[in-house]
């Protein structure tokens, strides 16, 4: 009996955000958000203690943020230019001065620790991004969560596991993925992620499409389902993901990945030739994005600009 025959298989649907197929072994991504505690500070020097364990965290995350954006230039697979641009905006939030401030006078001003005065921040934000009807705009609440929880963990000492410390091709299993953790995927042997939480119109989404790995979101219960080591298939074009398949199923899927990859290699082949028709009149191919994040690849596709 093979080792996969002894594991439940299991088959669960979500949001497809990046086309294609993989099957290889999960490698299951612990990124527990940090809860924040309160305590409040006795006097003043507690205060300016306090302030000083926020600004020092600030400097921390920032240094993090400016490495990985090194290591993403530094590295061939971002040849489309999105990654640092992501990274870019999470430094930008680090240094914006209403937000720093902000913090620093729910310290002063209320006496509380610098987690839960990061928490209020961030919950008044929240707030506001709610009431915006536009779903990308809405979801850019996101990436201030997400330098909050990077702010959170050095608070409070605790490690955030790195991408570029993955070893060999696995496919990704984690709760969520913040865009920076994506943008390392192009430089590693990342063959494409699953996670229970995310959208079409998050960062973390568009990026996967970028940089070409499938991918698959908001499958709620994919954390659950398996273990680091269980083969899986990763269909980001169905939305599909299939736990610990049967070797009938691998083989099924292996020939839709090599379909797959048939057809996208004979459409990218010729996707720079002049578009000319038969009586010789030029056309110019537009592409129809919804994001500047996708510029990129509509570039690498072969568009001469953008139509819609």
């Amino acid at each position: 009996m093979g080792e996969n025959e002894l594991k439940t298989i299991a088959a669960l649907r979500g949001i497809g955000v990046s086309p294609g197929v993989v099957i290889g072994r999960a490698y299951t991504l612990n990124h527990q958000d940090v809860k924040e505690t309160l305590y409040k500070l006795d006097n003043g020097r507690f205060v300016s203690r306090e302030i000083k364990r926020y600004k020092r965290a600030l400097k921390d995350s920032k240094k993090e943020l400016l490495d990985i954006k090194k290591d993403i230039k530094k590295g061939i697979g971002d040849r489309k230019g999105v990654g640092p641009l992501l990274i870019d905006v999470y430094i930008m939030i680090l240094e914006d001065k209403t937000f720093v401030e902000s913090i620093i006078k729910n310290i002063e001003e209320h006496r509380v620790n610098a987690e839960w005065a990061l928490k209020m921040t961030i919950s008044s934000h929240r707030e506001i991004f709610d009431k915006i009807e536009d779903g990308y705009l809405r979801e850019r609440i996101r990436d201030l969560e997400y330098v909050g929880q990077r702010i959170l963990r050095n608070l409070s000492g605790k490690m955030h596991e790195k991408i570029s410390d993955i070893e060999g091709e696995v496919v990704i299993i984690a709760r969520d993925l913040s865009p920076a953790d994506t943008v390392q995927m192009a430089n590693r042997k990342i063959l494409g992620f699953a996670t229970d939480m995310g959208g079409k119109t998050s960062h973390t989404a568009i990026v996967a499409k970028s940089i070409g790995i499938p991918a698959v979101v908001g499958l709620e219960k994919v954390t659950s389902e398996v273990s680091t080591g269980d083969i899986i298939i990763v269909d980001g074009t169905a939305g599909v993901v299939i736990v610990n398949p049967d070797p009938e199923v691998i083989k099924r899927y292996e020939d839709k990945k090599r379909h797959y990859l048939a057809m996208e290699e004979d459409m990218i082949k010729d996707a720079h030739l002049p578009a000319v028709t038969a009586d010789g009149h030029g056309v110019g191919v537009g592409a129809n994005i919804e994001f500047v994040e996708e510029i990129p690849s509509a570039v690498f596709h072969g568009a001469d600009g953008v139509g819609l």
